[in-house]
C-alpha cells in the first residue's frame, strides 16, 4: 500500500528520502555524543565541549546531501531545468556549515589558550597568527570545495593570478623581506625591560 502510494506520489517519495537523511544525521550526532560521554578514555569536559555541541547541523546537512541525488531522482525532478542547481545547493549547505563551525571552534579554543597566556606577549601574538592562518586555510579550502560542487573551473584565472603574484613578489621582494623581518622582531620583542635598581652589596 505504501509502496504503491509512493509510486503515485514521487515528490513525497523524494521528501521521505530527505527526511530519512535528516533523522539519520541526527541519530549519528546522538550516537557520537553517547560514545563521547560513555567512553572510558574521554573526559566529561570533552564530552560537553562546544566542538560536539556545534556539529549537529553540519552532520544533518551532510546526510541530506548524501541522499539528495537519490531523492531528486525518485521525485522526478530531473525533468526540470533547475535540478542541477538545486542539487548543488543541497551539497553546498554542509560545506558552508562545516567551515562555519570549524572556524568558530578554532576561534573559541585559541581564545581560551590566549586567556591562559595573557602575560606572555609572544605566545599571544603567535596564537593569533596561527588562528588567523587556520581560519584562512579553512575558508580557502571550503571555497575550493564549493567551486568543485558548482562545477566552476577557475584554473585559467588562478594561473593568471599566480603569474601576477610571482611578478609582484619579485618586484617587491625588498619590501616583503622588511615586512617579515618586522614581524619577526615584533614576535621576539618581550616588552620593556624593567631596570634592576636593587642595591647589591
Amino acid at each position: 500500500m505504501l509502496i504503491q502510494w509512493l509510486h503515485v506520489n514521487p515528490i513525497a517519495h523524494g521528501g521521505l528520502i530527505l527526511l530519512f537523511g535528516t533523522f539519520l544525521g541526527y541519530a549519528l550526532y546522538l550516537a557520537l555524543i553517547k560514545i563521547a560521554r560513555g567512553g572510558t578514555s574521554v573526559s566529561p569536559s570533552t564530552a560537553e565541549s562546544p566542538a560536539l555541541r556545534r556539529i549537529w547541523l553540519p552532520m544533518i546537512l551532510t546526510t541530506i546531501a548524501i541522499f539528495a541525488d537519490d531523492a531528486i531522482n525518485r521525485a522526478g525532478l530531473r525533468e526540470y531545468f533547475w535540478w542541477e542547481e538545486f542539487l548543488a545547493l543541497l551539497q553546498s549547505l554542509p560545506v558552508i556549515a562545516w567551515i562555519w563551525q570549524l572556524v568558530t571552534i578554532c576561534r573559541f579554543y585559541f581564545s581560551r589558550l590566549t586567556d591562559q597566556h595573557t602575560e606572555e606577549t609572544n605566545v599571544v601574538h603567535s596564537m593569533a597568527l596561527v588562528s588567523n592562518l587556520i581560519t584562512m586555510l579553512l575558508i580557502v579550502g571550503g571555497g575550493y570545495v564549493l567551486l568543485r560542487v558548482w562545477s566552476l573551473d577557475l584554473s585559467p584565472l588562478l594561473t593568471s593570478a599566480g603569474l601576477v603574484t610571482a611578478v609582484g613578489a619579485l618586484a617587491a621582494r625588498d619590501s616583503l623581506s622588511d615586512f617579515f623581518g618586522g614581524i619577526t622582531i615584533f614576535l621576539d620583542y618581550s616588552g620593556p625591560q624593567i631596570p634592576d635598581n636593587s642595591i647589591r652589596w
